[in-house]
């Protein structure tokens, strides 16, 4: 059912054949980020049947009209095609007997239903109370250094960051010291900045 992918670049490589428990990606525009959080969700969906994780992003329509579209084209490109494979913002149609999460979402508005009973649930930060108490198998965060640092503190940290083995933090921004400086700030020693793929094709301040 899945294809190879076509092509990874060297950045997307890096992250994709890491194996720390908690990565995060720092790149320009054009280097291909959504497409690793296309390949992360796959990568999840394939080996936790009837899982759950977040998809945290800084508004529910930014998540639906700037994320989910490149991620749906490469899904597809990947051999999973939408309303066959899965379905977005409902449950797949009861005829289809698809299993659902071990802890079901109870509305699936905001929700990624895929075809072995997997679910990605998105969280908006600009109401972070949504995500608080939420229980997940893997969180990814799309335009994290917008996000402020109360919501990830008080609402979020320690919360719902279960199964932390398939954490993923993704940092989307071309001002990159201004990138780093922010996730220090915000998360300070908690997690370890353990890729830095900056390059100069993409970016003008090069660590």
């Amino acid at each position: 059912m899945i294809k190879p992918a076509p092509y990874y670049n060297d950045p997307q490589l890096k992250i994709l054949l890491s194996t720390k428990p908690h990565k995060v990606f720092i790149g320009g525009r054009g280097v291909g980020k959504t497409t690793i959080i296309a390949e992360e969700i796959i990568k999840y969906c394939m080996a936790m049947p009837r899982g759950k994780i977040s998809l945290n992003g800084l508004t529910y329509f930014h998540i639906r009209t700037k994320s989910l579209p490149p991620i749906i084209d490469h899904l597809e490109r990947r051999g999973l095609y939408r309303n066959h494979h899965y379905f977005i913002g409902h449950k797949a149609p009861k005829k289809f007997l698809w299993e659902e999460p071990f802890q079901p979402p109870l509305d699936y508005t905001n929700c990624i239903h895929f075809v072995n009973g997997f679910v990605v649930e998105f969280n908006s930060f600009d109401r972070p109370e949504m995500a608080r108490s939420g229980s997940y198998d893997g969180m990814i965060f799309d335009e994290c250094t917008k996000l402020k640092k109360s919501a990830i503190y008080q609402e979020i940290r320690n919360k719902i960051m279960y199964g932390s083995d398939f954490y993923l933090l993704m940092l989307f921004e071309n001002d990159f010291g201004k990138n780093i400086a922010n996730f220090r700030s915000t998360f300070g020693a908690d997690f370890d900045l353990i890729s830095r793929d900056n390059p100069k094709k993409y970016l003008a301040n090069v660590l």
